[in-house]
């Protein structure tokens, strides 16, 4: 799902047996909408517009990129994890 200017992740939730998300270089500015994706697994969001880590809890995420963003804290980068 590269490269295809999306402004939002809305509809990417109904694969919930997906375990490897690549959606970089788009103009995305919120993880909000990855919602019970229990099997991510590896999320890629390169180049996008986020500003903040906020994002629903991925039980099984161990490998995030978010590279080339707007972010300016990862003060929220600790409600991903599961404690």
């Amino acid at each position: 799902m590269s490269k295809n200017k999306l402004k939002s992740f809305k509809g990417l939730c109904s694969m919930p047996c997906l375990k490897e998300m690549i959606l970089s270089e788009n103009e995305s500015t919120s993880l909000m909408d990855l919602v019970d994706l229990n099997n991510l697994v590896k999320l890629n969001v390169r180049q996008n517009l986020i500003e903040k880590l906020n994002a629903p809890r991925l039980i099984r995420l161990q490998e995030i990129n978010v590279e080339a963003n707007k972010v300016s804290s990862f003060k929220e980068f600790e409600a991903l994890l599961v404690k």
